[in-house]
């Protein structure tokens, strides 16, 4: 695996490792990575019913897709700057 390498545009792509193991992504890809309910009960250590119940509560924007739940990554993570600004 390379350490890193420049594209045509001369952006460095560091490789990174899929989490379900497909294979090598550059970091652009992973801000528009999909997430669903499995990977926010593992990220969160809560249960489904939880996740849905943040999502009753306009908490979590997931979107339906396929009869499935999901959210971006960048979503996800402006959500938690949101909460964590309202927090302090």
């Amino acid at each position: 695996m390379k350490s890193g390498y420049n594209n045509q545009l001369g952006v460095t792509k560091a490789p990174t490792q899929h989490p379900r193991g497909g294979g090598e992504q550059n970091l652009v890809e992973l801000q528009d990575e999909l997430l669903d309910l499995v990977d926010l009960t593992k990220y969160f250590k809560v249960t489904k019913r939880t996740i849905f119940n943040w999502r009753a509560k306009n908490e979590l924007p997931l979107f339906e897709m396929g009869g499935r739940l999901y959210i971006t990554r960048a979503k996800l993570g402006e959500v938690l700057a949101t909460k964590q600004e309202g927090a302090i």
